[in-house]
């Protein structure tokens, strides 16, 4: 039996932490009680404990997630190669999927990004994890030189062919890992980076080259999904995230990321942070995600606390609204 087959176990877990049980089949010794109190007090009391419990539940699901269902699914090319090869897999059959994506060709953090190239029409720019390529295709009429930086081959292979229908001459392609970019020191006028940093396996080590690649005096545009960086909202997101995609490594919060930035010689310029709105049936289309997993979701997300359900914007058809966030950095020397 697959972790997903066993969702309705994990609902019921979920259920039993309600009726103040422990989680687990395995161990049915009741949970401690809230001692007697009368008024907030008990129900503040009652709500941290389920909230504890919640999270330990969502632990528990991510490992089973993790260490269970997505080794079991691996190739053995993807045991090999680890990280890198099961990106590869995940986005290399839905490039087309996400060159087409509403979500990703529109947005305010776009707008950013092409206010920052304004009036640097002789820069050198790196896409950097440029999926379906809409910052390059953005960026390639306001500037010299676009280079499309992605893991995926397929991907670029879809990126350059958008980029030659619609003449845009001045986009390059190039295959490589974020970890290790294959460009010499100060080659970039402009580093940006959209959606993409939550799948590279070296965090700091990826943001250390994005700083070596760029020129003193540069600036570097950072946009993604972030954690809310409070626990329960955090283990519920990055929960969903794995289940959706099993590449998935981290939405990183804002803390995290001005101390990433700060750690690997970079300026902070601005943060600006915004909601983004993800329509349910084409978030876990456009990844491919199958039916377990997709039911797996919906499962938790009718299960989840009142916090979780209002932070998140759940609504009846499981869409929802997440954090994203658009950070400018400098390399100053």
């Amino acid at each position: 039996m697959t972790v997903f087959e066993r969702v309705p176990q994990f609902v019921d877990e979920m259920r039993d932490i309600d009726r103040g049980q422990r989680i687990g089949a395995e161990n049915d010794q009741p949970l401690a009680r809230v001692e007697p109190q009368q008024g907030p007090a008990r129900v503040q009391n009652r709500q941290r404990a389920f909230q504890a419990l919640e999270i330990e539940f969502f632990d528990r699901l991510i490992h089973a997630l993790f260490i269970g269902q997505c080794q079991a699914d691996a190739t053995e090319d993807e045991m090999t190669s680890g990280h890198a090869a099961l990106v590869t897999r995940q986005f290399g059959a839905r490039a087309e999927a996400y060159v087409e994506s509403s979500v990703h060709a529109q947005g305010a953090d776009l707008d950013q990004a092409a206010a920052l190239l304004q009036g640097q029409s002789t820069a050198r720019v790196l896409d950097l994890g440029c999926g379906g390529g809409h910052v390059s295709f953005r960026a390639a009429p306001l500037v010299a030189e676009v280079t499309a930086y992605d893991l995926s081959v397929d991907m670029l292979a879809a990126v350059a062919r958008v980029a030659a229908e619609r003449g845009f001459a001045n986009i390059a392609t190039q295959q490589g890992r974020a970890e290790t970019l294959p460009f010499p020191d100060a080659h970039f006028d402009v580093v940006l980076s959209r959606y993409s940093a939550h799948h590279w396996h070296g965090f700091g080590q990826a943001l250390a080259e994005a700083r070596r690649v760029l020129r003193p005096g540069g600036r570097a545009l950072f946009m993604d999904v972030v954690s809310p960086g409070l626990g329960l909202l955090d283990t519920y997101l990055q929960g969903i995230e794995l289940i959706r995609d099993p590449s998935h490594v981290r939405d990183y919060s804002l803390a995290e990321w001005t101390d990433a930035l700060a750690a690997a010689g970079f300026a902070l310029k601005s943060v600006t942070a915004r909601r983004l709105h993800l329509d349910f049936a084409t978030w876990v289309a456009r990844i491919a995600t199958p039916q377990m997993q997709i039911d797996t979701i919906r499962a938790l997300q009718t299960q989840m606390s009142e916090d979780v359900a209002a932070h998140f914007a759940i609504e009846a058809d499981g869409s929802f609204t997440i954090d994203t966030a658009a950070i400018e950095v400098a390399r100053d020397r």
